[in-house]
This record gives C-alpha cells, structure tokens and sequence, in this order.
C-alpha cells in the first residue's frame, strides 16, 4: 500500500467517475480506478466529496491482495512465473472492468471497519470479491485534488450547457465531443475568464443558489432570473450635527505649533532675563558739587549688576550714620549666598569758611569706573 504520486494522479485524469452508496449511512462515494497492464498496478481515488483517500498498489501487493480477499492460498515461490504473470495480468483487468460506470453498478459495496488504513470498502461481485485500505491525503491535496477533478469541470459543463444554442441533449457524440473540446480549451487558457463568464450568466448563478438552498432546506428559496437590474451604488454621507461640525470647524482653527497648545510647556519657558545697564564713561570728572549725587549714582549701579547675576531680595535703604562707623561695619563672609549692597560714604562736613577756600584750591582728583569688590567665588 502506497500513497498516490503525481504520475499516478495525472493516470487518474483520464478516467471517469464511478459512484456507489454506502446504504448503512446514506452516503455516496465517487471512485476512480486506473490501472497498467506493464507492470500490473492499480491505483483508486474515492471521496466523498469533502475527504479524498487513495491506494495505490504493485503487482506484487495485487496478487497478494486477491488471493486475501478471495481466500486464496498463497504462493511459496518468489520467482515470478509466466503462468503467475497471466494470471495476474487477467484479474487486473477483470478488476478494472469491476470499476467502470457499467460494471461497478452491478457490485455491492460496504465501509467495512479497519486497523490498517483511514477508510476500507469492500467490492462484491457474483465470483469474486476485492478490498480497498485507503489512506487520508490531507486537506490541501483533498482541495486540489477535488478541484482539478470535480469542481472545474462541473463549472465548464453547465457553461457548456447554458451556453450552447442547441440543446445538449439532442447532440449526437461527435458534436458533443467537438462542443466540449472547444470549452475546455477556452478554459485552459484563461481559467479566470471562463469561470467569470459561466457564473455572470443570470439563470446559471440564480439556479445554482436556488439549487443550493434546496437541497439545505433553506427557509427563503430565490427565485430564477433571466435578467438582473443593475443597482444603485451611490453611498449617502454621513448626517451632519451642529456638535460635529462645531468640533470640526475648532479643529480647523488650532494651530499646527503643539507648544502653543500646551499650556504646561507654556509656563515651562524661561523668562527673557533684563538687560545689564550702561557703564559709566571712563575719565569722567564728577563736579564737586554733585559729589553726593555722583557716589550715589555709582553706589546703585553696582547693586543692580548684582542682581542681573545672582536675584537677592532688595537691599534696605541706606541709613545717616557717620563715616567711621560705617567704615568699621563687619566684611561680609564667603559663606553668604547673596552679596549686600556696600555702604555709601558720606561727605566729610565742612568746619569753616577757611577750610572750604582751601579746599577749593586742591586739585581735582579724576576718578574712573569703580571696581566691584571681590566677595568669593560663586555659588550655584
């Protein structure tokens, strides 16, 4: 017992389907059988028409097989004799006859249970009996198998049916050969179109579901049609709400920028830091009068420069206390955070009249920009 090859499936094609019903069940088995007088094999398909199993036998395993089902004794000898040659030579063919349409319908047939296969049947006739052990081939081949053997040429014969403008019946064998012979070469070079033209016919894709649910006892039976009226493709658009339109319109009107959407990132952005002021010209002489007003002006320029660098809360105004004391006011520490605002010097006080006419006559002292004082290194 061997599986089916592809040599042995392609000797299969020409072969016509054989049906037999297994009464016990109610179910039909569509068989084909091919065997080869040169080296007396024999090989047989059965489904049906959901599973596909198949056997494919030597000569030997013919032999074999006869003499079991016909309860034969075996033979000793392995040569291979002229009169064990004939012998088998004339079963096979008996066998073969067995499985044509006009011989088959006179054996009996029954599934039989089996330890050795997927699938057995038994085949009876008035002097003889014969036994398949069938094997499962699978699913995918079940599918091409059934398609290249059953389903297509189905397709092509009701194309052939519908299409031909005499009646199929009426046609003698040679015309029937020649209507065939054309269809069947139309759909070998372009299956695709052939199966789209057989099943565009109206009253073949209309009968054949009416077929369909017939035989499923379907509820809604459809009806046949000669004719089918194109339909209405045209989809309407989805109804418009006030809500969906308004959500729209907002959606339009946002903009594409996604920081200016965020009001997190918004916050998030760093402030634009001010500007540091203008320093004062070098060798500028202030005038002896508005001498207070020139160390005043100097003494809040270097504050605010603090303040561009490191922020520190606003210094306390300064107070009227003498010179000395505030000359020995303590040296700010390296460990402070902050610089504090250095103490303004106060304008000694004029004694006399003497001591104002001399000095006037003293030279004026030029002063340049005033250096800030070194308070440590930064903190950050």
């Amino acid at each position: 017992m061997y599986l089916l090859s592809e040599e042995q499936e392609k000797q299969l094609l020409v072969k016509e389907w054989a049906v037999k019903i297994d009464t016990l069940k109610s179910t039909p088995y569509l068989i084909k059988f091919f065997s080869s007088q040169a080296d007396s094999s024999c090989t047989v398909l059965i489904t049906d028409t959901k599973f596909v199993w198949t056997e494919a036998l030597s000569s030997q395993q013919f032999a074999r097989r006869w003499r079991e089902s016909n309860n034969l004794d075996r033979v000793s000898s392995t040569e291979l004799s002229d009169e064990e040659e004939e012998w088998r030579i004339h079963n096979l063919e008996v066998l073969t006859k067995a499985h044509s349409p006009g011989g088959i319908a006179d054996l009996s047939f029954e599934v039989v249970e089996t330890n050795f296969s997927d699938i057995a049947f038994t085949l009876e006739g008035p002097s003889f009996q014969w036994r398949w052990e069938a094997c499962f081939v699978g699913h995918k081949s079940s599918a091409e198998i059934l398609s290249k053997h059953l389903i297509l040429p189905l397709i092509s014969m009701s194309h052939l049916a519908f299409s031909s403008a005499e009646n199929v019946n009426g046609l003698s064998d040679a015309d029937m050969e020649k209507a065939i012979d054309k269809v069947a070469r139309t759909s070998r070079r372009n299956i695709d179109l052939h199966v789209r033209n057989a099943f565009s016919k109206p009253r073949v894709a209309t009968g054949l579901a009416r077929m369909t649910a017939t035989l499923n006892f379907a509820s809604d039976i459809p009806p046949v049609k000669s004719n089918v009226d194109a339909p209405d493709l045209e989809p309407l658009p989805p109804p418009a709400t006030e809500h969906a339109s308004t959500s729209r319109l907002n959606d339009a009107l946002q903009p594409s920028n996604p920081t200016l959407l965020d009001p997190v990132l918004k916050a998030a952005s760093p402030l634009p830091s001010p500007p540091p002021p203008p320093a004062a010209p070098q060798g500028s002489a202030p005038v002896e009068d508005s001498d207070s007003a020139t160390e005043d002006d100097d003494d809040e320029d270097e504050p605010a420069q603090v303040k561009a660098k490191s922020p520190s809360p606003p210094p306390k105004p300064s107070s009227s206390l003498p010179a000395k004391k505030r000359a020995t006011a303590a040296p700010l520490s390296d460990t402070d955070s902050s610089p504090i605002r250095p103490p303004k010097k106060a304008k000694a006080p004029v004694s006399s009249s003497e001591d104002s006419d001399d000095d006037r006559k003293k030279p004026i002292v030029k002063r340049g920009t005033r250096q800030p004082i070194k308070r440590g290194g930064k903190r950050f």
